[in-house]
Order: C-alpha cells, then sequence, then structure tokens
C-alpha cells in the first residue's frame, strides 16, 4: 500500500457558494479532514516490533511407567553385536558364535611373503624341528579369503587348539599330532583326508610343500555342514580395560618398551623378529629379518596392540628321527606381556584352557585389537628396548 502524507493532500476554496451550503461543506470537511488526518498519522508512525512469538511447547506424554532407555556408552556394542573374546572388540554375534578356525602357517622364508595373517585375531609363533618356527592364526571375526602357506601340525598345535576350543586347519602332521586328534573331539580340517578346501599356488622357485593355501568361507561352510559348531562363544583367555581402566596388570605400573626383538635360540636365528612401537595406531609393528613382515596381498605390515612373551619347557622327543620337539603349551610359566607402551610382568597357564595373569592373580587388561603370543624355550632372552632401569 502506497504511503498517504499531508502534503500530498490538496484543497481548492469557492467564493459563490450559499451560506447553509457553506456550513455543510465546513462540517463534511472537519469530519472527512480529521478522518484523513488521522489516516495520514498513523501511516507515518514507524512501524512496531510485534513482541516474539512464544516458543512451542512439547506436547505432554503420559507417563507409562516404563524406565527411559539408556544412550549406549561410546565405544560399545551396537544392536546385535557381542565381544569377540580374542580380540575385545565388537562384533555382530552370527561371527562370534561361530568356531574359532585354528591355520598351522608356514614361516618358512621360502613360504613368505604371507597371505591373511593380518586378519588373524592371535597370532601364536612356536618353534619346530629343524630350525624354523610356524604360526597358528586363530581367526574369528574376520574371515580373509584366501590364508596361508598352510604347513601339517604338532601335538603342541592341538593342545592350544584344544585350549581355546578351536577347530585345527592343516596338512597333515606328526604322528604324536594325528594320533592326539584322532583321540580327541576336536575335530580338523586336514588336506590329506580330503576335508576343508585347499588349493595349490606354485611360484617360481618355491618348493612344493610352502605352496599350499586354503579359503577360510569355504572351510566354515564345511564346520557348518558336519556338525562341527559350538553353541557357546569360547571364555576369554583375558579381560580388556573397563570404561575406567587402562591396559596392562593390577597393582603394577610396568616399564616403557617402545620396542623389542625376540631372538630365537641358536639354529633359529633367522626367525628372530623385532617390534617397533607406533604411538599412533597405538600398535607394534612386526619386523621380520629386518624387514617389514608385510601381507603378499595388500602390502599391509603386520601390526599387533598386544605382543605376549611366553617362557615353556622346549625339548627334543627321545628317539624321533626328525628331530620333533615337545614344548609343555599344557604347563604354566613366566610371561612378558606388553601394551600401550609398556611391558609387565605375568604368569601363563595352559592347565585348564590357556589364560594369562598377573604375579598375584590379578587380571591382565590387554589393548582391544590384535595379539602376537611367541612361545620360547626357558633360556631363551628378549632384548627391549625403552626399557628403564
Amino acid at each position: 500500500m502506497n504511503e498517504l502524507k499531508a502534503s500530498n493532500l490538496r484543497w481548492r476554496g469557492q467564493t459563490a457558494f450559499p451560506r447553509t451550503l457553506i456550513a455543510i461543506l465546513v462540517i463534511l470537511i472537519l469530519v472527512f479532514g480529521g478522518a484523513l488526518a488521522c489516516g495520514s498519522a498513523e501511516e507515518e508512525e514507524p512501524p512496531t516490533e510485534e513482541p516474539p512469538a512464544p516458543e512451542p511447547m512439547e506436547p505432554e506424554v503420559e507417563d507409562e511407567g516404563g524406565e527411559e532407555e539408556e544412550e549406549p556408552e561410546e565405544g560399545g556394542p551396537a544392536e546385535g553385536e557381542i565381544l569377540n573374546p580374542l580380540t575385545g572388540l565388537w562384533h555382530p554375534e552370527e561371527l562370534v558364535a561361530r568356531r574359532i578356525l585354528a591355520v598351522a602357517i608356514d614361516n618358512s622364508p621360502r613360504a613368505r611373503p604371507h597371505i591373511g595373517l593380518a586378519e588373524a585375531d592371535v597370532l601364536f609363533e612356536l618353534l619346530v624341528e629343524g630350525g624354523a618356527t610356524r604360526f597358528i592364526a586363530m581367526f574369528l571375526g574376520e574371515d580373509p579369503e584366501v590364508v596361508g602357506p598352510v604347513r601339517s601340525a604338532r601335538h603342541y598345535f592341538v593342545d592350544l587348539a584344544t585350549a581355546l576350543d578351536a577347530l585345527l586347519v592343516h596338512c597333515g602332521g606328526s604322528p604324536q599330532a594325528l594320533r592326539q586328534i584322532a583321540e580327541s573331539s576336536l575335530g580338523s580340517l586336514d588336506d590329506l583326508r580330503g576335508r576343508g578346501n585347499f588349493f595349490r599356488q606354485p611360484s617360481p622357485g618355491v618348493p612344493y610343500e610352502h605352496t599350499l593355501f586354503t579359503r577360510i568361507p569355504e572351510n566354515r561352510v564345511q564346520v557348518d555342514s558336519r556338525g562341527l559348531e559350538r553353541a557357546e562363544v569360547p571364555n576369554p583367555p583375558w579381560v580388556y580395560p573397563g570404561r575406567r581402566e587402562e591396559p596392562g596388570i593390577s597393582g603394577q605400573s610396568g616399564q616403557e618398551m617402545t620396542g623389542l626383538t625376540v631372538k630365537f635360540p641358536p639354529g633359529y636365528e633367522s626367525y628372530s623378529t623385532s617390534y617397533q612401537y607406533d604411538e599412533e595406531s597405538d600398535r607394534y609393528l612386526r619386523f621380520l629379518g629386518g624387514e617389514p613382515h608385510a601381507d603378499r596381498e595388500t602390502g599391509e605390515q603386520l601390526g599387533f596392540e598386544n605382543v605376549v612373551i611366553l617362557w615353556a619347557a622346549t625339548k627334543p622327543i627321545p628317539g624321533d628321527r626328525y628331530g620333533r620337539l615337545d614344548i609343555d603349551t599344557k604347563g604354566s610359566g613366566e610371561a612378558l606381556i606388553i601394551t600401550g607402551g609398556r611391558g609387565y610382568s605375568g604368569l601363563w597357564s595352559g592347565e585348564d584352557g590357556f589364560s594369562l595373569s598377573g604375579p598375584r592373580g590379578g587380571d591382565v587388561r590387554l589393548t582391544p585389537g590384535k595379539t602376537w603370543i611367541a612361545f620360547l624355550p626357558l633360556d631363551t632372552g628378549v632384548e627391549v628396548e625403552g626399557l628403564q632401569p
């Protein structure tokens, strides 16, 4: 609307009107002039601000007596997730409530680089005859498509798989191992018995025995079809920090450990490994033969949130013509537990399952994530960097 202003009004006087008419006109002018003047004055006033509209009120909800739902803790499980006992990470229940697959992995220099080890939840390393070591890669939370190279089992591999209620995946084994598997209810997927999903992947210059691989997803299918799954989630061999706890061992402050070298006994020197703590990722990066231990397919360097050294009685089996070893993985002993950049003195036991504990029975709290565990002879030491006097 156009604004009316007093200066726009123009009145023209007349001189020949009768007095009565003039009087009438005067009255009309006074009436209409006042009305126009009011309208003009209202338009000239500055607009007044309207008071702010009241904020909308939340509709009242009747109290039905139900409890308010608590928001999940940060880093806690999503709906349908449970704790992976090997890593302390949350995974969908259908993944964790499965059988752990324990795969016997070749570690000969000619078998390297490996495939699929980066996805293992726990990686055990143990001595075998001939101056070599082998891995037992434990898979639960992740299923890499291909893992290997796969080699034969030893009886102490069977002991560890039994302790964690895992199903062993292997290609044959020592007489002691095969007898132990036959006498137990453990079950296994053995390439030499036509079980599991194995294939050869020849490479130039690589001997035949180092070319066997397996497919974890297909092995899962066979485990299910043979009725080898377990109805219960396995018990965790250690615990993980609570909301207000730090990794470590109850009652210990630990020692700073930014790196370490595991020196295997004479004859095993080429298998000595080292670890460097990466503070940004809170992991220990693994080096083998002075080079990053990397996955063949992805090029990813292996890294572990936790490094655990266990000392166990180790000796040759009397009368074994190949010099096979006996490692007392069903016993107990001292442990060095390294997590979060610090090292702690602890104990291990394989007498009733597999477990770690503090010297006085306190809980071992590992950083959630992946763990590397090495069994060493009693007289074998480790070199530690960053050790405070």
